[in-house]
């Protein structure tokens, strides 16, 4: 696995910040002009918030920001004494950025997860306890070596046929088509909506757990199955499928979802064109490889005859939105499709 990249740099937060600064200067402006606000207390605002700001979006940058103050600090009012103050402050922040600058140059970045945002688990019901998905052992093929010739017998022995050793047991004939068979895991119902959903850390499982609730209580009869549970010869059984999945590493599918994807690749005759999908995909746009795995899957379903009866959404780190917007658009089409089947 690739090692995290450093997130891209985002005027998002500051633009929030200017907004809410000027909204606080215009509530309070009427109190500074009539004197009841001292009108340094707009410029403790702005720069309080500036660093909190700052101290959230990227957290190396605060020690600078500090030091900058403290020096401008001292250089208009050298004997004020919040002064001191700030200096320790500068001074303690300065010596927690380099600590981390340190650790961080000695000690490998982990792999980030695409979708492991800084939200809790969303557990299928509440009080359930938080399951971890485990990437599962990968034991190495090996071809089976040739066995060794036998040694010829005496010209005296009587004839019988020369032991040899067994033959090495053959490798499994490829599937028709390509296709691996299919595990009959799920119901093949026509009515009923398929959510796989593929997740290293559970954020898209979760959405998917939601999605089932939602259609449900739509009145539309929905199965949740874990990727790693089918191959994609399981897949011509679903005629309504929901993709909801995340993106491992620099581009690769979740641990879960490796299985099937390489399914997908190797499939030759899949026919998949009585299925109609649509794909969430969760992502972090600091990646150049963007929501990939939900985006393979997008293209390959298509690629096999599939219907895209809602167009894919991509998920940055906040994702509640987007969510509910891709769900708030396949409802309708889902309602259609139940009446016409």
């Amino acid at each position: 696995m690739p090692e995290q990249e450093t997130p891209r740099f985002s005027l998002k937060p500051y633009v929030y910040f200017l907004a809410i600064f000027l909204a606080v200067t215009a509530v309070i402006s009427p109190a500074v002009i009539g004197g009841m606000i001292p009108a340094e207390a707009i410029t403790f605002v702005g720069l309080a918030g500036l660093g909190v700001t700052i101290a959230l979006s990227n957290f190396l940058f605060l020690g600078l920001y500090l030091l900058l103050l403290t020096v401008t600090a001292y250089s208009v009012q050298p004997g004020a004494p919040e002064n001191l103050f700030l200096a320790v402050l500068t001074g303690v922040i300065l010596a927690v950025n380099a600590l981390y600058v340190i650790l961080t140059l000695k000690a490998p970045t982990p792999t980030k997860d695409f979708e492991a945002v800084e939200k809790p688990f969303r557990a299928k019901k509440a009080g359930q306890p938080v399951s971890t998905v485990v990437a599962p052992i990968r034991k190495p093929v090996t071809k089976p070596t040739a066995a060794e010739k036998p040694v010829e017998a005496p010209a005296a022995a009587p004839e019988e046929p020369a032991a040899t050793a067994e033959a090495p047991a053959t490798a499994p004939e490829e599937p028709a088509g390509g296709i691996p068979a299919p595990t009959g895991e799920g119901s093949d119902d026509p009515n009923t909506v398929t959510i796989l959903w593929g997740s290293e850390t559970g954020n898209a499982e979760g959405l998917a757990d939601m999605t089932a609730s939602r259609l449900e209580e739509n009145g539309i009869s929905a199965q949740v199955i874990d990727m790693a549970k089918i191959t994609a010869g399981d897949l011509p059984r679903f005629k309504r499928v929901l993709i909801l999945t995340s993106t491992w590493g620099d581009g690769d599918p979740p641990s879960n979802a490796v299985d099937l994807v390489e399914g997908l690749q190797k499939a030759k005759d899949l026919d998949l064109k009585g299925m109609a999908f649509s794909v969430l995909a969760l992502g972090d746009t600091s990646y150049p490889q963007f929501c990939k795995c939900g985006k393979d899957f997008d293209q390959m379903l298509e690629a096999y005859g599939g219907h895209r009866f809602f167009n894919r959404v991509d998920c940055d780190l906040d994702y509640d939105e987007p969510f509910e917007n891709w769900l708030t658009g396949v409802l309708p089409h889902l309602k259609k499709q139940a009446v016409a089947v």
